[in-house]
């Protein structure tokens, strides 16, 4: 842009920053593809700046989340792990330890068993 000449922001310009914001483009890059320098830029543009990617997540955990309220199993996973704290290496520590437990429980079964043949 040159000297002088004010920018002006429009809706469509609004959304192209948002687009770009929200796929990843650098700021750098996004006052480039204007034609703006990143001043212009951060003056004009801050909140799409900041909300662009917040909001494109949201969009993508929406979907994800209806992929999974309507059975889709890998959704489903994916969410509950990320989301609900599920983790493949919880189920196996709980597992190793239920193991654990399940032969202490018969060493104290056999022992009693021994000790009640004993008394009779």
């Amino acid at each position: 842009m040159s000297q002088g000449k004010e920018h002006k922001p429009t809706q469509e310009l609004r959304d192209k920053v948002i687009d770009l914001a929200s796929n990843g483009i650098t700021q750098e890059e996004i006052a480039e593809c204007l034609g703006i320098v990143l001043q212009t830029l951060h003056k004009y543009y801050s909140k799409e700046l900041k909300t662009a990617r917040v909001d494109k997540v949201r969009q993508v955990g929406n979907n994800l989340f209806q992929k999974a309220v309507n059975g889709d199993v890998g959704a489903q996973i994916f969410f509950l792990k990320t989301q609900g704290r599920w983790r493949t290496e919880d189920s196996k520590v709980m597992q190793e330890s239920n193991e654990d437990l399940n032969k202490e429980m018969k060493a104290l079964r056999a022992e009693l068993d021994k000790k009640n043949k004993r008394e009779y």
